[in-house]
């Protein structure tokens, strides 16, 4: 971690993250096969994945939005200039993480590929860890109590 930014590397993303998970997820379930049916009922999977899928998708535009109104950088290596505690940010200070990890949710239940769910899993370790720990650090580093009082306001995830 530097001063300027967070992340310093194309691979320390979220999307990064995201794609390796749903690679690794979809290629294990292609080599070894599982189903959630049964017991779980073809319908009650294609409507709880559509669902989140939708609301996954819907919280990172909200995100992302919200970061362009302000010209904070999504990216990399990128200096946070400005603390966004408002929008979708009032529910959530990792919405972009919470719609991922929802959307890969319901990529599993949609398309019935259970590999999925433990390749979430590891994407949520791996974003707490790797992504979100650093970027907390350096948000509070740079926005000290402000930063602190938002933490208390806000939830990680939700």
């Amino acid at each position: 971690m530097s001063d300027t930014a967070a992340h310093n590397s194309l691979w320390r993303t979220f999307d990064a993250f995201f794609a390796i998970a749903l690679v690794l997820g979809f290629g294990l379930q292609f080599a070894m096969p599982l189903s959630f049916t049964p017991p779980v009922s073809p319908i009650v999977l294609d409507i709880g994945g559509a669902a989140a899928l939708i609301i996954g998708f819907a919280l990172i535009l909200a995100a992302r939005r919200q970061l362009a109104l302000v010209n904070q950088p999504a990216r990399p290596g990128a200096p946070t200039t400005y603390l966004v505690e408002d929008g979708i940010f009032t529910l959530s200070r990792n919405p972009i993480y919470l719609g991922g990890v929802l959307f890969m949710a319901g990529l599993a239940m949609f398309f019935d590929a259970p590999w999925l769910a433990p390749a979430t899993a590891g994407l949520i370790l791996a974003a707490h860890y790797i992504l979100i720990l650093p970027e907390e650090r350096y948000l509070g580093a740079r926005f000290k109590a402000r930063y602190g009082d938002y933490c208390e306001r806000v939830r990680r995830w939700f």
